[in-house]
């Protein structure tokens, strides 16, 4: 019997904001290349996302059944034995040719259903040093009770993150386990730190990457939205992609656009955010004139129609190792639109692929 069957485990949430691109659009152009394949996607949700329009999407191809199942809170490998259950037993109903692990835990679950599928584990980032850098920041020197749990509690759950991606990255090689790294500094950081990790063993991704935007589609776009918008037609147009959270670096883009503003008499900004009333909040304090910028908050799936008018992206982060051996989804929509992408010199996988690029070093405010 022909397997036809691909499973992907999710335990980032569906409604995560890269499910679309970075998953749901792989597994369609995987399932288009045989009307005979079939999917299905098991994802670990901590709420409820009955009415959320991504589970209304999926639900739209006929060929991909989606199983919902309750995301316990992490505390240790044992939170994730209920996953592991849940992932055997949907696989064992029918012959599947591959399953498909996105994260760590989603890994370290599948891993523990203990199947004889051939099994690829999505490697998206460093999740102890994701925490280290979330969480390290909020604790504090002051002595008492309180402050000593919170410390007591980070470090045990480090430790334990560390744990588990030991156990994934530095266990037993099996030609049934396979990697794939979203950047080459990541691959390369994962072969430094676990030397048992056999190089032929992690491959890069690339089906995820969206393809470039048709000139005559990008040209119609622009001509479109600045029209929209009313910014002038030959105008230098840079735009910031992203949220006001603070590890996106929005002090540092305040910093350039007053610089910037200042110099050159055509430049005009346009931000888009789902943060606009924050953005609307703190763009007034950098006293760059309101006709010079625009803020607007945009669906999914028209982002490429208002990138298109920009002129050239922007993309500033700390210099730290997860921004360096990270691939932000905000690089390869600059891309698929063919925008320069102004940058700070952080991210290794930008530096070493973007063809179209500036380096902006200049420190940021705070």
């Amino acid at each position: 019997m022909i397997q036809t069957q691909r499973i992907v485990v999710i335990y980032d949430s569906i409604t995560n904001s890269v499910f679309i691109s970075q998953v749901l659009n792989p597994l369609l152009a995987w399932l288009n290349g045989d009307k005979k394949r079939t999917a299905t996607v098991i994802s670990f949700e901590a709420i409820d996302i009955t009415n959320h329009p991504t589970r209304a999407r999926i639900a739209q191809e006929k060929r991909i059944t989606l199983i919902i199942r309750k995301r316990i809170p992490f505390f240790g490998r044992l939170s994730l034995v209920y996953a592991a259950a849940v992932v055997r037993r949907i696989a064992k109903k029918k012959p599947t040719e591959r399953i498909i692990a996105r994260g760590p835990f989603a890994g370290y679950a599948c891993l523990q259903a203990r199947l004889q599928t051939p099994l690829l584990i999505q490697i998206r980032g460093l999740a102890a040093h994701e925490y280290a850098y979330t969480h390290e920041k909020q604790l504090t020197k002051e002595r008492g009770i309180m402050n000593l749990i919170r410390r007591c509690h980070y470090r045990a759950k480090l430790h334990v993150l560390k744990r588990l991606e030991t156990e994934l990255y530095a266990g037993k090689n099996s030609s049934q386990l396979t990697f794939e790294a979203v950047s080459p500094a990541l691959r390369e950081y994962l072969l430094a730190t676990y030397p048992t990790l056999h190089p032929q063993a992690i491959t890069l991704a690339y089906e995820d990457i969206p393809q470039p935007v048709p000139l005559q589609k990008r040209k119609q776009w622009r001509l479109q939205t600045r029209a929209e918008l009313a910014i002038p037609v030959d105008a230098q147009l840079y735009c910031y992609n992203g949220s006001a959270k603070p590890w996106q670096c929005p002090d540092s883009f305040f910093a350039f656009c007053r610089t910037e503003i200042a110099l050159n008499g055509n430049a005009h900004l346009l931000i888009l955010s789902h943060d606009y009333e924050e953005f609307a909040r703190l763009m007034p304090q950098t006293q760059i004139p309101p006709e010079r910028y625009h803020i607007v908050s945009v669906p999914h799936d028209k982002i490429y129609q208002y990138l298109a008018a920009a002129d050239t992206g922007i993309l500033f982060r700390d210099a730290t190792l997860l921004n360096w051996v990270s691939r932000p989804t905000k690089v390869l929509e600059y891309q698929a639109v063919g925008l320069t992408i102004l940058h700070n010199a952080t991210i290794a996988w930008l530096a070493e692929s973007a063809r179209n690029q500036k380096v902006y070093m200049a420190p940021p405010e705070r």
